[in-house]
């Protein structure tokens, strides 16, 4: 199909009249309409951007940009990079010459934090909106207050989904809908029900089914992960038979090398069959596809604001996703969609996802509105602003890294943080790396621990023998205990020293796209810390200042190991190691740490990899703010009328020393009373812990039992319920000492020895 003849291209004059009105624009259009194409190639064409005046599109996925840019580009009669520029993560082709430049919502956010008002920018559309990421929200939010001082700016939302009215009165915009698709799609649901975990084998089915039919063309498979599409891709080969078509597989997901990626839009001996995650679900035309089998579900991760961490789970698509899955099948020609459930769920699915700024970390979307001179979110208006919980959060996690000051602005290590192209932990051992002169080593380590995972073969489908041969080279990297960062930055010395080539990186199992941009992200991180007067050391680090950076970046990752492969971290929480680490000392930072959708048979509630190891003097002489002193009732005896007090040393609620000391009944009492005022203002429970079956310990809760880790008794506790199900965590015991008892030594001794350290502990 020629672009002019493309189904937008009727509705274009009344696009461009609302632009050049001064109006906001919503445009709801299906796929494979040419609005991503098109639509910029109009706006350029008509003279609405001025003499100068630049036009940016916003794409959410690094793919989608650097494909439409060459779309355009090509259309236009011209090479990328000239009236026709692309800016990615590891990318730039741009000129002065360029007029329309597709960006990543990453990109866009850099653009505001160093202009607000994008002075030189006529307009800006944000593709895909309905997607609602996080970066994309925030860009959006920003330039629509910038709006009311930079009335030039005009601002085009495009969306394949229904949902134009939310957009438009959000951001008092015109709609322009476009009712239909390109070519006619036809819709098929499956009569019953498939279970979440034979959603591989059913896929597989379908794809056959299709295969083996009278239809030709291409088959595009949706489903949650890589790991189901090696399940997936196993199936259809083990139930292939001899006379059946032939046919390539291709698959598609975020973890591929790019040459990888990229065969899914070669041409194949036979139909093509591409098993995806939902990294194809938008903006992305693979040529050929006529066919789609959609298994209903995605990876989803959302965040806990409890952990700070980030839990994947399988979920339901949205009726949103549906239809952006569907229409892939009908961008080309006439097509067909399969979808693996009863067309009377599909009404029951949700309307859209939910945005992703209610579901992830906005520590770093704090540090942008900081620095652009807005306090926060409740400063701006959002369709969605972030939850409170998800606020507290973020600001707690700067807080801890030294990044906000006492009235919550940015500090001087704040705004270091910011220039840096990383997340806030990552860049905080960055900017301690300047000071301590370790820069080389931890830009590394930060560039690689930010990315994707270097080791290329690790998963559960991957064969014993390459699992074997991986694992030995990687041995060659693990010369010290200290870290398993130090074995990972000696993976990409080792690289670099061979220039990268990708047999050396196969033979050591190792992804070379992944290490190559680690190698330019590093290289970009170093440029700023030079720029602004660090200096690069030119001989090796010492480890001992390697490891004080990784653990100021962080603080709120630091776990106890209570089993050869179990930790319990800093709230609590038990977790597993789920890969093998050459650390082996009781404490230790977790460089990454991932939570499951419920819990494991030994009451863990994730996973931690890249440990390193750390003691209580690095720890202190890194972060002594996170040590806190606790001091709990042990033992009381009413006949004499004294008891035991534990005092513990504890980072977080994790127990970490303590010792006993004896106390007169008036001490204990007025204990007793403070920490139960202490309880009431944190909102605690009183819980009581008995014996259970077999003697073992629990609570009653819900009229469930719940077994715990300690001795029968009353204690104060905190209990939080989340993705994970419930979460106690008892915090100290409680005895109901009484006011008055009959006999009772003079307490006046005990008094003195002990009101010095008790008044410190208790204004802690």
């Amino acid at each position: 199909m020629e672009p002019n003849s493309l189904p937008i291209w009727p509705h274009m004059d009344r696009i461009l009249a609302v632009i050049t009105s001064g109006r906001n624009l919503v445009l709801s259009a299906p796929t494979g309409t040419g609005k991503s194409t098109q639509v910029p190639q109009a706006i350029y064409a008509s003279g609405l951007l001025g003499a100068t005046g630049k036009l940016l599109v916003v794409e959410p996925r690094r793919i989608a940009a650097l494909t439409l840019a060459k779309r355009v580009a090509h259309e236009m009669g011209e090479t990328l990079g000239k009236t026709v520029g692309c800016i990615v993560r590891k990318e730039r082709h741009v000129s002065p010459e360029t007029r329309i430049c597709f960006v990543t919502d990453g990109v866009l956010i850099r653009m505001i934090e160093k202009d607000r008002r994008l002075n030189g920018v006529a307009c800006v559309i944000f593709d895909e909106a309905h997607e609602r990421k996080l970066l994309s929200d925030l860009g959006l939010a920003v330039l629509r207050k910038e709006q009311a001082t930079h009335s030039k700016l005009r601002l085009v939302v495009m969306s394949a989904t229904h949902d134009a009215e939310t957009f438009a009165s959000y951001m008092d915009a015109e709609t322009v809908s476009l009712g239909q698709n390109a070519y006619a799609l036809e819709i098929r649901h499956v009569t019953k029900p498939i279970r979440q975990l034979d959603i591989d084998e059913a896929t597989a089915s379908e794809i056959l089914a299709l295969h083996r039919s009278k239809r030709t063309g291409d088959i595009l498979a949706f489903l949650p992960g890589k790991g189901e599409i090696e399940d997936a891709r196993k199936a259809l080969e083990r139930t292939r038979k001899k006379n059946d078509p032939a046919w390539e597989i291709r698959v598609l997901h975020a973890d591929l090398e790019r040459g990888e990626q990229d065969a899914v839009f070669t041409p194949a001996k036979g139909r093509k069959i591409i098993l995806a995650t939902n990294v194809a679900e938008t903006s992305l035309t693979v040529p050929g596809v006529n066919m789609v089998v959609d298994s209903g579900y995605e990876r989803r991760a959302t965040f806990d604001p409890e952990s700070g961490a980030m839990r994947l789970e399988i979920q339901l698509i949205s009726r949103s996703s549906a239809t952006q899955r569907a229409g892939r099948a009908a961008r080309e020609c006439p097509g067909l969609c399969v979808r693996l459930w009863p067309e009377s769920w599909h009404g029951k699915l949700d309307a859209r996802p939910a945005p992703e700024i209610r579901r992830t970390d906005v520590a770093s979307c704090l540090m942008t509105l900081k620095s652009i001179g807005l306090g926060g979110p409740k400063d701006i208006q959002f369709m969605d602003g972030p939850t409170d919980e998800q606020i507290a959060a973020g600001e707690h996690l700067l807080r801890e890294l030294g990044a906000v000051d006492d009235v919550g602005a940015l500090s001087p290590i704040g705004w270091r943080m910011l220039r840096l192209p990383l997340a806030p932990r990552y860049a905080r051992m960055v900017v301690e790396a300047e000071r301590l002169r370790c820069l080389q080593e931890v830009a590394a380590i930060a560039a690689l621990a930010a990315g994707d995972s270097i080791r290329r073969y690790s998963g559960p489908n991957v064969p014993s023998a390459t699992k074997a041969r991986n694992a030995e080279a990687w041995r060659s990297f693990e010369q010290s205990d200290a870290s398993d960062s130090l074995s990972l930055l000696r993976a990409y010395v080792g690289a670099m020293n061979n220039d990268f080539e990708r047999e050396w990186c196969g033979d050591h199992g190792l992804n070379r796209d992944a290490l190559r941009e680690a190698h330019d992200l590093r290289k970009k991180i170093v440029g700023v810390c030079v720029r602004r007067g660090s200096k690069w050391n030119r001989g090796l680090a010492p480890d001992i200042s390697i490891l004080r950076c990784l653990s100021v970046g962080l603080p709120d990752r630091i776990a106890k190991r209570t089993g050869k492969n179990r930790f319990q971290m800093m709230n609590g929480d038990l977790v597993s190691m789920n890969e093998p680490s050459v650390v082996d000392s009781e404490l230790v930072l977790c460089g990454r740490l991932r939570l499951y959708a419920g819990r494991g048979k030994g009451g863990e509630v994730g996973q931690v990899s890249l440990l390193t190891g750390v003691d209580q003097h690095l720890l202190h002489q890194a972060v002594p703010h996170i040590f806190r002193q606790r001091l709990r009732v042990a033992a009381y005896s009413y006949e004499t009328g004294m008891g035991k007090l534990t005092n513990e040393l504890l980072i977080g609620d994790l127990p970490l020393s303590s010792h006993e000391q004896t106390a007169s009944h008036e001490e204990l009492w007025k204990i007793d009373l403070d920490l139960a005022a202490r309880a009431e203002n944190e909102g605690l429970k009183h819980l009581n812990v008995e014996s259970g079956k077999k003697g073992k310990p629990v609570i009653r809760l819900d009229g469930k039992e719940i077994f715990v880790d300690a001795e029968p008794g009353s204690y104060w506790a905190r209990i939080l319920k989340d993705g994970a199900g419930m979460r106690i965590h008892l915090l100290w015991r409680h005895f109901n000492i009484p006011a008055g008892i009959q006999k009772r030594p003079d307490p006046l001794a005990a008094l003195r020895s002990l009101s010095g350290p008790l008044e410190k502990i208790l204004s802690s």
